[in-house]
């Protein structure tokens, strides 16, 4: 999971190398909007609330609780440039320098792990649900 904003951060990092990197590099299951950049780190705990649901059939009283877990280590894919299949340096150096560590490994991150719970039954997620941050992580 990461959000827009991150990515928009990078790229705009990333102008001075002629690089501009999609989110689909980082094969996000979700892209969050609407959050400051790289906040997505700091975040413990969420909840997905439901949003106008008349199509899907689908009741979810209490919404998706999302708990979030380590920064994602990024492999080589990004650093692809898909127009010319080439390996650059970038986006991986430029997140090595700009971005938070991992503790566990010293290698790029970008986004964060989230783990559902599904106790309260399935949701298909769109763009209508509210995300509400319910907890936040004491370190990274």
């Amino acid at each position: 999971m990461t959000s827009q904003s991150t990515l928009n951060w990078m790229n705009e990092g990333l102008v001075e190398y002629n690089r501009q990197i999609s989110d689909r590099a980082f094969r996000p299951n979700i892209l969050l909007d609407g959050l400051p950049p790289n906040v997505e780190d700091l975040i413990d705990s969420a909840v997905i609330k439901p949003g106008y649901m008349k199509e899907s059939g689908l009741k979810l009283v209490n919404g998706v609780r999302m708990e979030f877990g380590k920064m994602c280590v990024r492999c080589a894919i990004p650093n692809i440039d898909p127009k010319t299949a080439t390996h650059t340096a970038e986006p991986g150096k430029w997140l090595v320098k700009n971005r938070p560590r991992r503790l566990d490994v010293p290698k790029a991150t970008f986004g964060v792990n989230a783990e559902f719970d599904v106790s309260e039954g399935k949701h298909l997620i769109t763009d209508d649900d509210k995300f509400i941050i319910t907890g936040e992580k004491t370190s990274l």
